[in-house]
């Protein structure tokens, strides 16, 4: 995604995106907001960030690939995750396959726990 265009929604980041991650992106969108329908919805560091009981999830789309930011602490993703590791909070999806929807489903569930659980200890 191109730093230089001025998008301040979600819907606006998505319209903007490389025709080739947006579908994926649309579809994480959905996912997000099902599995954590009181997560608000902000574009942050030019990326959009889903906010529930502190940062749950950022996402981002490129030409030849779409991101997660923020990856759950919880270790028994860690096979199913590898494979798409680019870095230590960040997986990597080619727009060139499907949509690994049960991962992640698994990695925003394990985040929204983590940040229950986070905030229930305050």
């Amino acid at each position: 995604m191109r730093k230089d265009k001025k998008i301040s929604t979600v819907s606006e980041y998505v319209a903007a995106a490389p025709k080739s991650s947006q579908k994926m992106i649309k579809q994480l969108r959905t996912i997000v907001k099902s599995l954590a329908p009181k997560a608000e919805e902000v574009i942050s560091y030019h990326m959009p960030l889903y906010k529930y009981k502190g940062r749950l999830v950022y996402f981002g789309a490129y030409e030849e690939y779409w991101a997660i930011y923020i990856l759950p602490k919880d270790k028994t993703l860690a096979k199913e995750i590898e494979p798409y590791k680019k870095a230590k909070s960040t997986v990597h999806f080619s727009v060139d396959k499907p949509l690994p929807v049960g991962l992640v489903k698994k990695i925003i569930k394990a985040r929204v726990k983590e940040n229950e659980s986070k905030s229930n200890k305050k």
